[in-house]
Formats: structure tokens, sequence, C-alpha cells
């Protein structure tokens, strides 16, 4: 019997619901820039990915007319994982960037204020370094301020070289100036932990400086709490757990695109040894607005950047992106925080933030900038690839673009066929509340014992049987699911036609007369007296013939099992016999004339059988 069995198990998606012609979410904007509508192309900088090369051009909503932006939040909404987003704009790799904007309620997207966003998060509760104006940091680098009184009897130098464990300063004066900020507290110059001063807002007493011991000069320092990342952010972290909660099994359809946290600094002030006083530091975002380009490799937060790697394809919108459309169309009534740098006062950095009410400070939808460790609400941002479609929506509030989001379907092995090389066709590309059709076919020996479909939960999907077939079908859970079939092997009965000649027929099996597909059935075939077999007929259930052959035991054969019952038919012959008198049993009476007839009788009638065995064969 045969150890090993190769099951085909096919899988056919036969979609049977009806959905309108797919369209791809990026010529929304493309139409509408193309047409002359609230959409333009964009002709900055741009890289949109960390890995590949544009192949796209970029299109945004825009407008210049202010009351127009209502027009455009009536054209910008997206339904995708069950949350409601609106469009920000295309990347240059063909995907559609998306803002969250709530969880959608009956198909709808109306929703305004904080349930537009995941919730509220400082953007780090850390506030001390210039590093926490990072989406990430590292904290082994983080230079914290300190604050103390200048010496009156101290020198100054532009510059320093370290010997033997030891600093010493370089070109030197009595007094520090914008290009003499080093200094080691005393007349020599020497000294074992040097200080770096940034400003001194309130004369010599209230000097603010930083000690440095790595023999870092102060551009190495900047670069290192700009450079080195390893620490999440207060934000980041929240966003990474709502999106593992949310959108972790959607993330086929997701982009990796590059979440520019661009830290690249416009006027460094007393962070540059040449570039006067005081500790405030300016970065470079927002003030060239037609620009996406993100400079510095460790600001390009990415999934396959190894410098400012991302655990999941999420972040926040920067502040150039939502510059390209108006204050209505960014305005939700709360203020949201986005990934952008505004600058550093004393030490304490400031991010930009979208403002959600109308203050001294800033109207709504306006762009403001606050200290990071200011709690205000999150709106993450993703980006649909390029492949996915709509299927039905105008992008309103009220019918929102739809994206169907498509699931996969998968076979497992278990422990009944581990035996079995599971041949499937995976389906990847089903989409929630469609009809999937399948077929089990086992091979020829085996059935279908039991049959599961699990969604992602582990929770069983009901399916149903077509007619009296190997067909199923059930309806798309919005999970990815796995069929689970189990097999076993199918007994087949091995009949006996009735035969008043037949005197036994010992038939060898494990299980009485039920016996599996090609199996070796031996079986013993005894007639009654008087009788011998010339034939035996072996039929299974379509009338086919199962050929057998002799063993070299007497009266003992076999066949090997088909995949269904049989019918064993011996056919056998009677053995003639000649009829002796008496007189010719006994020859020691009667006449001698009658034992000459009866021996030429008996000759003849040999002559005979044998001329009729031969003339038979």
């Amino acid at each position: 019997m045969k150890k090993y069995f190769i099951l085909l198990f096919v899988i056919m998606c036969l979609p049977l619901m009806v959905h309108a012609e797919s369209k791809y979410l990026y010529d929304v904007l493309k139409n509408e820039a193309e047409s002359g509508g609230l959409a333009k192309e964009y002709t900055g900088q741009h890289h949109d990915s960390f890995t590949e090369e544009p192949t796209h051009k970029i299109y945004h909503w825009y407008t210049d007319v202010y009351y127009k932006g209502n027009e455009i939040i009536e054209k910008n909404n997206v339904i995708f994982a069950g949350f409601c987003w609106q469009i920000i704009r295309t990347t240059d790799t063909g995907g559609v960037k998306l803002i969250y904007n709530g969880v959608e309620a009956s198909g709808k997207c109306n929703n305004k204020g904080e349930s537009t966003s995941i919730g509220k998060s400082a953007f780090n509760e850390k506030y001390n370094s210039l590093s926490y104006s990072g989406y990430m940091y590292n904290s082994d680098n983080v230079i914290i301020p300190k604050y103390g009184r200048a010496k009156e009897d101290s020198t100054f130098g532009s510059d320093f070289i370290y010997e033997n464990s030891m600093y010493k300063l370089i070109n030197i004066v009595d007094k520090y100036d914008n290009s003499h900020h080093y200094t080691c507290g005393n007349i020599e110059g020497k000294c074992d932990i040097i200080k770096y001063f940034f400003d001194y807002p309130y004369g010599l007493n209230n000097v603010e400086y930083i000690e440095i011991n790595n023999n870092a000069k102060i551009e190495q320092i900047l670069s290192n709490m700009h450079e080195s990342n390893k620490n999440n952010s207060t934000i980041k972290n929240k966003i990474d757990m709502w999106y593992e909660n949310n959108l972790l099994k959607y993330s086929n359809y997701i982009e990796d695109t590059v979440y520019c946290n661009n830290r690249n600094v416009s006027s460094y002030y007393g962070w540059n040894s040449n570039g006067g006083f005081g500790c405030n530091l300016n970065y470079e975002s927002y003030q060239n607005s037609n620009n996406l380009l993100c400079k510095n490799e460790y600001d390009k937060y990415s999934i396959n950047n190894s410098n400012a790697e991302l655990s999941y394809p999420i972040g926040l919108p920067t502040v150039n992106e939502v510059y390209l459309y108006n204050e209505i169309v960014r305005n939700t009534d709360i203020n949201y925080w986005l990934i952008s740098p505004y600058s550093v006062y004393g030490f304490e950095p400031t991010m930009y933030y979208v403002c959600g009410e109308n203050n001294n400070i800033c109207t709504k939808g306006g762009l403001y900038h606050q200290y990071v460790d200011y709690e205000f609400y999150v709106r993450p941002v993703i980006s649909l690839k390029k492949e996915i479609k709509y299927k039905v929506g105008e992008g309103s509030k009220d019918n929102p673009y739809k994206i169907y989001s498509y699931y996969s379907v998968g076979v497992k092995a278990v422990d009944e066929t581990k035996n079995l090389n599971i041949e499937i066709s995976d389906l990847t590309h089903v989409e929630y509340g469609e009809e999937v059709k399948f077929n089990v076919t086992p091979i020829k020996g085996y059935k279908v014992n039991e049959l599961k479909i699990l969604d992602s939960d582990n929770k069983e999907i009901e399916y149903r049987t077509i007619g009296n077939t190997n067909e199923y079908t059930f309806i798309m859970p919005a999970s990815d699911v796995t069929i689970i079939p189990s097999y076993e092997k199918v007994s087949n009965a091995v009949n006996i036609e009735e035969n008043k000649n037949t005197k036994e027929i010992i038939i060898e099996v494990n299980d009485a007369k039920a016996v599996v597909y090609e199996d070796i059935v031996k079986f013993t075939v005894v007639p009654e007296e008087g009788y011998e077999l010339i034939n035996i007929e072996i039929i299974d259930e379509d009338g086919n013939s199962i050929t057998y052959t002799k063993t070299d035991k007497d009266n003992e054969y076999e066949f090997l099992m088909p995949d269904t019952d049989v019918m064993i038919k011996p056919i056998y012959k009677k053995i003639e016999q000649l009829n002796v008198p008496d007189t010719l049993k006994n020859p020691n009476t009667g006449d001698k004339v009658y034992l000459i007839i009866l021996l030429m009788l008996l000759s003849l009638e040999i002559g005979i059988y044998t001329y009729k065995k031969k003339e038979s064969n």
C-alpha cells in the first residue's frame, strides 16, 4: 500500500456579487487637476520613497479661494479599513496619502472635533534637549543644558585641542564674543572638562552652557542629536500601538513612503561656534513650502531606512504637505500635531501643529508651533499603494470613496494530512463581502472528514455545500481566512455474489470485508464437490473489470482494491462423471460379456470427455 499520496486541492474564486467598475484612487486627483478643478500638479522637489525612484506626478487639493475649501471637503473623503480618511495628495510612486478622519458611521464620514483623531498625546514627554524634536531620537547623545555664573577671570577660545585627556583652548581671548564660546573657567585655558557657552540672556550671572567631555565639537554634538535614531518619541509609540490594533492586517495595501521629520537647520545662533549667541535654533521646514524633498537621511522615516527605521508604514503629515491646501480643508476644530519641527527655545524644542480654535495665536486651520510636551490630538497618515482602487462613492462626507479591502484565502494541512502533498492556488485578492467558491477534490480512496474555515482571530466562518458535489461556498469576512481540511481513507466493501456451487470463499482483509484503495485483497475460493472453478469476475461499481492473479497457494487469488465497492463472481463448471454398473465395479460377479461391453463403453466415454475438454479449451 502506498505511504504517500498527492492531494490536489484547488480553490477557485468565482465572485457572484456584482460591484461597480473599479477605479484607481490616484486618478481622482489626477483627473481633478487635468480638468481644471480643485486640484493641481505639484511642481516642487520631492522623493516619496526611500528605495524607489519617482514614477508618477504628484497632485494635491488646492484652492486659493477660501470658501472653496468646503467644496474640497466634499471631494476628498475615503473609507478604508472601517475608518474615515481624507486625501491629502498623491505620491510620486503612484500612491495616495490619507490622513485619519475618524470611524465610519453607516458608511458616512461626518466627523468633526476630537473624533477625527486617535486621541491626545504629547509629541514627546521629554523636552529639555534638541533631540526631542525627533520622531525618534538617541537618548545616549542627549545633551542637557546647564545654567550658571561665568567667572570674570576666565579666558575663551574659538576652538580647542584634546591631548592626554586634557582640553586646551585655541585663539584665546579674555572675554567671550560671537566667535569665542569655549572656556575652561580659568585663565590658563586648560581643563579636563570644557564648557560651551550658548547665551547670556541676563548677563554673566545667568549663562547657558553645556559641558563637553567626549572631545566633540559643537557641530558634532548637534549632528549626533539629530542623526542618531534609536528611541521612539511619545507620539510614535501611540501611533504604532494604534496601527498594531487596527491596521496590521491591512499592511498589504499600504505603501512604504517617507515621513519626513525635517531637522535641517536654517539658523544656528549659539549652536554655531561662529554664529553669535542665543540658544534658539530654527529649522527650515515650512520656509520653502514648495519642497517635499527630505534632505537628511536620518530624517527620512521609512521601513526601509536603517538610519530612521519605522516599525509600520504610518506617520504624521508634514507642515509642507498641509500647507498645500487652505485652512478650511485643514481644520477639524481640534489642535493636532504635525511631524515638522519649528525651532528650539532655550533647549526646549517646538513642533508645528494645526490650530483648531480661533484665539490670539492662530485661527482655525492655521499653522503654529508649540513645545513638544504639550498634549494635542493625533491624526496619523498612511499612503495607499498605487494598485488600490475604489468601486463606489463620490468623495463626499455622505458618500465617500469606498476602498474594498482585499484579503487572502489559504489552505493549511493538519495532522490527518501530514503525509499528503497539498497543492493549492492561494487567493490573495478577495474582497470583503465577496462570495468565494472552492472545490475540494480528494484523491482516490479518500474523503473529506471535516472542513473548517477560520478567520485571523480563529473564529469559524459559516459555509455551505452546493448540491451533492465537492463544491463549497462562503462569504469573505474582513479578514484573511484559512481553510483547514481533514481527510480519512474511504473503506470499501468486497461483496460476493451468492452461488450455490460455492462451498466457501475466504477473504483476507484486516477489517471484516472493508478495505481501502490500493490494498491488496487476497481470497480463496473453494467450490462444492463436483464442481470446478473456471473463471472469476471482479467488477467495480461502474461495471469495470478488475484484474486478478493466482498466488502460489491452492485456490488463492489476489487483486488491487479500487476506490469503490467490488463484487466477486466465481464461475464454475460441473465435473462430468461416468456411470459404472455394479458388475463393473465388482468383476467377480456378473457375466463376462457384460464386462467386455462395459470396458468398451468406458473406453469410448473417456475419449468423448477428453475431446470435449479439448474442444472447450
